[in-house]
């Protein structure tokens, strides 16, 4: 049983693990937190804002207070941009994730003609290149309703960084929302050294109990 433990112990250590899944939500931020080509922490990834034109910035917008309820919310904090900004979601370790869903809608509060129409969602490969998808806004705005879930397809894997930009296509603007990224570590392969210098144990283990029992048995004879 010894052996036979030893070898599951060697066999587990050597397998890949999967990472918990973590749900960027800006709960974690305080109210009106601000960024203006600056980064912050949110639930252990890194978020980038950066943009183009004319004065872009962001900010954490509560569920109540600084004309909140007047965003496309869901009850919560959410990420709210202004002018042309992108927001990018990284690791600070430099590591791949999986992309599996996030929820977004309008920002700017009764100036329709400022609404993103679309969001653009661009995933760096950790292999190399990109990949990209565009969302459709139903430019339903409600402080409880107003934001919609959107799903990832399997192209939004091992990625490096996902930029999220808005689009105004036909009547619209450049800004819009985001809360509740659902983003997952890839898995990890543990040291193989260390998983075959394990394995290579419980063969000698099982190898020396061989062993004994053979010269106990002689022994006995």
């Amino acid at each position: 049983m010894k052996v036979i433990a030893c070898l599951a112990l060697a066999v587990c250590s050597a397998s890949p693990f999967a990472a918990k899944a973590a749900v960027i939500d800006f709960e974690d931020l305080p109210h009106l937190a601000y960024f203006e080509f600056s980064s912050e922490l949110s639930h252990g990834y890194q978020i980038t804002h950066g943009g183009s034109g004319i004065d872009p910035f962001a900010y954490v917008v509560g569920p109540a207070g600084e004309d909140a309820l007047k965003y496309s919310g869901d009850g919560t904090k959410r990420l709210v941009t202004f002018n042309t900004s992108t927001i990018t979601v990284s690791r600070p370790d430099g590591g791949a994730f999986d992309f599996l869903q996030f929820d977004g809608g309008e920002s700017w509060l009764d100036m329709p003609h400022v609404w993103a129409r679309q969001i653009q969602v661009l995933g760096q490969l950790e292999t190399g290149g990109t990949v990209s998808k565009i969302f459709n806004l139903d430019l339903f705005k409600d402080p409880q309703k107003g934001m919609q879930q959107f799903l990832l397809d399997d192209r939004f894997r091992n990625l490096m960084s996902v930029t999220f930009s808005g689009l105004g296509a036909t009547g619209g603007g450049p800004e819009f929302s985001l809360d509740n990224l659902v983003v997952q570590p890839d898995l990890v392969q543990l040291n193989a050294p260390s998983g075959l210098w394990l394995a290579g144990a419980g063969l000698a283990a099982l190898a020396f109990t061989r062993r004994r029992q053979i010269n106990s048995g002689a022994a006995a004879r």
